[in-house]
């Protein structure tokens, strides 16, 4: 057995309390009968005082209330030998919607054990479908396997790029990885917008390889989807589904940059880029580059500001992208600590700009109304190899547990209860 407040127990020295109470015996003095009291004198009660132990019952009875009452403050735990599983597989659940991988997982193996790569690993059940599975975060969970009472584990993974977060962990166990193919390329309408008889219609694209943006001009008759009566919404056809954006007449962005004499270079690249993505999706952009101090509008008037200065950021409802290097962090820009708050997370420059999409992402940040709370991230696609994304792993013995406790408070709780009723019914028969 073992304690999970064993300094409780200190508790247990409350025994001289009921025996030193037990041992101040106060009894009935004896009765002398005489004839007359005329020539007596008053004297002390009729009880004589002793030490000596009495009620021995009662005494027994409240100190094992009280032993009960420190037991339950310390949370005692019975040991209980904990058997590994020999092998366990986790499979990511946006991967039980192929067959090949259902039928590999509902062939019964008494010796492997079936959870889902997602906070909790719940165990797999046959049938089982998520309606919208969310990319997990690899290396956080990788770090919570190494608390799974198993001898070997494997994994059954996307490797979607977007879920490697933060700092690559480091393991005292091996793990398995293995990368399916994610399939075909996903194609995703993301904004909807009429110019004159047409409408132009901008979709994301991804594959295992590549994030990318798709446009076209389609006109209003279009087979491809369907304008409501109001004028304000279009249902387009997509992969065998129906996706429903808001349609807007086609109207200019605006993006304020704000900027200081260090952040030259992000400047440039960040006004090249808003350049770029307004001439290929010809979709005007009024890029407004300011110091800190020569703020003119109000920085809710715009789509997106961004914030280069060392000085502290504005507070605005505006999508707010904030210079904020992180060499921890794997992706150009990462979700802040507020809905609408972005961090910049490195200095630009010629390739991390082309590495990190950040064309992609800039766009993301301009349409935040029209796209998911995830931004792009769900839908990108692209992948990385297991050689790229492998945790470091370290020489230290594996933390198994060979045994595991098991609570007894419930049973204490209903033993105290009978005991404190026991106590008091014996004290009222006894007058105590």
């Amino acid at each position: 057995m073992i304690f999970l407040n064993p300094a409780y127990l200190w508790a247990l020295l409350g025994f001289a309390v009921p025996v030193a109470i037990h041992l101040w015996s106060r009894k009935e003095g004896r009765t002398i009968k005489i004839g007359s009291t005329k020539l007596l004198r008053e004297s002390d009660p009729k009880q004589s005082s002793s030490l000596h132990l009495n009620e021995l019952w009662l005494l027994f009875l409240r100190m094992l209330v009280l032993t009960v009452l420190v037991l339950i403050l310390a949370e005692p735990q019975l040991k209980q030998k904990v058997d590994p599983v020999p092998v366990t597989y986790l499979v990511e659940p946006s991967l039980l919607s192929y067959e090949q991988v259902t039928s590999v997982l509902d062939t019964p193996n008494p010796n492997a054990s079936v959870r889902l790569l997602e906070p909790g690993f719940a165990e797999y059940e046959k049938g089982y479908l998520s309606e919208d599975p969310l990319i997990p975060n690899y290396w956080q969970l990788s770090k919570e396997m190494e608390e799974l009472e198993t001898d070997s584990i494997v994994v059954f993974t996307n490797a979607f790029a977007a879920g490697f977060k933060g700092k690559r962990p480091e393991l005292n166990r091996n793990i398995n990885w293995i990368v399916l193919d994610p399939g075909e390329p996903m194609k995703e309408p993301v904004l909807a917008q009429r110019v004159g008889d047409e409408v132009k219609l901008i979709s994301v694209i991804s594959d295992n390889q590549l994030l990318k943006f798709e446009k076209e001009q389609l006109p209003v008759n279009s087979d491809q989807f369907s304008i409501n009566e109001q004028g304000d919404s279009i249902i387009v056809s997509s992969e065998g589904r129906e996706v429903r954006l808001a349609l807007k007449p086609q109207d200019s962005l605006s993006v304020l940059l704000v900027h200081d004499e260090n952040s030259q270079d992000e400047l440039r690249y960040l006004q090249a880029a808003y350049n770029a993505l307004g001439n290929y999706l010809e979709i005007p952009i009024e890029v407004e580059s300011v110091t800190e101090g020569n703020i003119s509008m109000d920085p809710e008037n715009y789509n997106t500001v961004v914030w280069l200065s060392s000085e502290p950021a504005i507070e605005t409802s505006a999508p707010l992208l904030i210079y904020k290097p992180d060499s921890l962090v794997t992706t150009l820009i990462e979700k802040g600590n507020f809905s609408n708050e972005y961090f910049l997370t490195r200095p630009l420059n010629s390739e991390n700009i082309v590495e990190g999409n950040l064309a992609e992402e800039l766009f993301a940040l301009l349409n935040q109304d029209h796209l998911p709370e995830s931004g792009l991230e769900e839908y990108d696609r692209r992948v990385i190899s297991p050689e790229e994304f492998q945790p470091m792993y370290t020489a230290g013995v594996p933390n198994k547990r060979t045994e595991e406790g098991t609570g007894i408070n419930a049973y204490l709780w209903l033993l105290l209860l009978l005991l404190l009723v026991a106590e008091r019914t014996l004290s009222y028969y006894r007058k105590q």
